[in-house]
């Protein structure tokens, strides 16, 4: 017999299927739950986009030994290119006072450029004073039971949930963030500079904090968020992703990749 928890999903930037569909694909990965136990913060809408239909969660591909090997080189390529993200994530929130870190090349820079400028068109919209789209989803997230089993937040969507959680909005047992780029300084800068905590964090759930990465994940590139939020202890682990975009390629982003993995899975099974 299941339990009756109840689990917070807020996914991340761009455009999504419609939420049924959106929360029916989230099911498939949480196949442990009933469609009821799964409440979802869906704010696509209220970015602006309009509504895609090629979000497929079971395709997907578990990595062969080969593909892992070109991974851990492509993870160690990849962590160059940190400093450069961070820089542009300050420009982009105009918190030019952030220094910039590490180094990269020429072409690194220029991928790392592209895909902030495709995937993180909302952060200069959710960081600036009377902030409408971060007012939006604050009122549509208080329409939301108020305290969690579980609270997931995948990408800029992790952002949104700890500002929830700072301001009070939501309260969960464990907190789970993934694909998330909070362990950015310009990240941590711009939460503090524009929305300061009402609670502290570590307040607002009485559980633990997991926070899941893939190596090749270029917003979560940095991945360890233990020792960085006053009073949290962060359990960061490291997974592979093994979600396939439409055309078969990796897509080492995927919310449902992510909701895939053994560790996020545990942690659910234990509420039940």
């Amino acid at each position: 017999m299941k339990r009756n928890i109840k689990v917070l999903v807020v996914h991340g930037l761009a455009a999504k299927p419609m939420p049924t569909r959106l929360k029916g694909g989230i099911n498939l990965c949480l196949d442990s739950l009933r469609f009821d136990q799964i409440s979802l913060l869906y704010w696509a809408d209220l970015a602006g986009w309009t509504p895609e239909d090629v979000y497929d969660p079971m395709n997907y591909r578990k990595p062969t030994g080969f593909a892992r090997l070109t991974r851990q080189w492509h993870g160690i390529a990849r962590q160059l290119t940190k400093g450069s993200v961070e820089h542009m994530t300050g420009l982009a929130l105009k918190l030019y006072d952030v220094d910039s870190c590490g180094w990269c090349s020429v072409m690194m820079e220029a991928e790392a450029r592209k895909t902030l400028l495709a995937h993180w068109a909302e952060l200069p919209n959710y960081f600036q004073e009377k902030s409408h789209l971060r007012d939006c989803i604050f009122r549509r997230g208080s329409l939301l039971h108020d305290e969690f089993d579980v609270v997931i937040g995948h990408s800029m969507g992790s952002i949104i949930l700890i500002d929830l959680m700072q301001q009070g909005v939501v309260r969960t047992k464990d907190l789970v963030t993934i694909g998330s780029p909070l362990g950015m300084g310009v990240i941590q800068h711009a939460m503090r500079r524009w929305y300061p905590a009402r609670i502290p964090l570590r307040d607002a759930y009485s559980g633990e904090w997991l926070n899941v990465s893939d190596p090749l994940d270029i917003v979560s590139m940095d991945s360890t968020l233990d020792g960085e939020y006053p009073g949290c202890k962060v359990r960061d682990v490291s997974i592979e992703n093994d979600a396939l975009t439409p055309t078969g390629k990796p897509h080492y982003h995927s919310l449902y990749g992510y909701l895939r993995c053994d560790p996020v899975q545990e942690l659910i099974r234990r509420h039940q």
